[in-house]
């Protein structure tokens, strides 16, 4: 059996998971490197303890998922609570594992706009 973890963990795409109450599930390593955090941080907690609330405008995100089953964000700036900014062009929808999870992300480090 394949190791998928493992597999998402060499992708230089940015891979995150979300459950249905908007906690971290799953980072892969370039997620991590992006967000400058690891996974035993953010396991377990909601989106808005890492990711400030007014930098991410989640209303229009979550009403375009509905509709649509996905979504994408073109030069997305995120404002991180460890000092941090990202902008990146984001998409997500949702995966069917045991359970329904969003799936979020984003391409490789070099196209990330750092400041």
């Amino acid at each position: 059996m394949m190791n998928f973890r493992a597999l998402l963990d060499q992708l230089s795409t940015a891979v995150m998971l979300f459950d249905m109450h908007g906690r971290f599930t799953y980072l892969n390593q370039t997620a991590e490197s992006a967000l400058r955090t690891t996974s035993k941080v953010l396991l377990g907690q909601r989106y808005s303890y890492f990711i400030a609330s007014d930098s991410l405008p989640l209303r229009e995100l979550l009403k375009t998922l509905k509709d649509n089953g996905s979504f994408a964000q073109d030069d997305l700036r995120l404002e991180l609570l460890n000092g941090r900014n990202i902008i990146a062009n984001f998409t997500g929808h949702w995966i069917h594992l045991d359970k329904p999870y969003l799936m979020v992300e984003w391409q490789d480090r070099q196209s990330i706009k750092r400041y």
